[in-house]
């Protein structure tokens, strides 16, 4: 079985969500490497880059993972408004919160879920 890194026979909302798993990776990647990485930040590194994997391959679990590594990032960031307010957007930045909502956006659309569950082993 030959593996790939982006699958051009799936729908679009998963090839962009691939994509995206990727790029909100390497976005963590630059940033730790810029103000200091945390353990949070490798695991959610790593979901990213195991999740866009596993879906582009078509493994039901990479599809799961990505789901995961889209949605912690943003429920972290939920809890983080809750207990210190609105200011903790301005530091985890709007365009980082952007690409996160439109990767679980595109990733849990309905085109994604139906190729998933009827594709993917």
């Amino acid at each position: 079985m030959k593996r790939q890194w982006i699958n051009k026979s799936q729908p679009q909302t998963l090839q962009y969500g691939v994509m995206l798993l990727y790029l909100n990776a390497a976005f963590s990647v630059i940033s730790g490497l810029l103000g200091g990485i945390s353990i949070l930040a490798i695991i959610t590194i790593g979901l990213a880059v195991a999740g866009g994997h596993g879906i582009a391959n078509e493994f039901r679990w990479g599809y799961y993972v990505g789901v995961l590594a889209a949605i912690l990032p943003l429920a972290i960031l939920v809890a983080l408004v809750l207990f210190y307010g609105i200011g903790v957007i301005a530091t985890y930045g709007i365009v980082n919160l952007l690409f996160r909502v439109v990767t679980a956006a595109v990733l849990l659309a309905p085109a994604s879920r139906e190729y998933q569950k009827i594709w993917f082993r």
